[in-house]
């Protein structure tokens, strides 16, 4: 969330500045909180009534055994990497392409936030165990 608010008002690889944050004494911020929390909600929610096989892909898993999770996905879709194309994606998977680390000097997220968006990722988790007997790789 922090991230596309970053990317929405700092640019591609850039950060919003704090005053956008406090614009409109917060509200600027908390609306878009509350928007994204219910589209990922719904997002989420819509996928998984979908009736077919799914993979849920997590990012931390990727992070954390990036040549493990792709194998894992292409079996999923029923093709192979070659070892050298799987060598090449893990040895380049670094690079400019993503923010630096950039640390507000206050939390943006208010307890009122974080309580609501873990309500949201509650419903979505019991969804995913509901369907794969799964549960979200990451804690709020």
């Amino acid at each position: 969330m922090l991230a596309e608010f970053n990317r929405q008002f700092g640019g591609h690889i850039g950060f919003a500045g704090v005053d956008k944050f406090h614009q409109a004494n917060g509200k600027l911020w908390d609306k878009f909180v509350k928007g994204k929390s219910e589209a990922w909600l719904l997002f989420h929610l819509d996928w998984l009534d979908f009736e077919g096989d799914l993979y849920i892909l997590y990012y931390s898993r990727l992070k954390d055994n990036l040549r493990e999770e792709l194998v894992n996905l292409t079996n999923f879709f029923g093709v192979s990497l070659s070892p050298k194309i799987l060598d090449c994606v893990v040895k380049n998977s670094m690079g400019r392409f993503k923010r630096e680390k950039h640390d507000l000097p206050f939390d943006p997220f208010t307890a009122k936030m974080l309580a609501d968006v873990k309500a949201i990722k509650v419903l979505v988790e019991a969804k995913i165990q509901k369907r794969t007997n799964a549960t979200l790789p990451f804690v709020l």
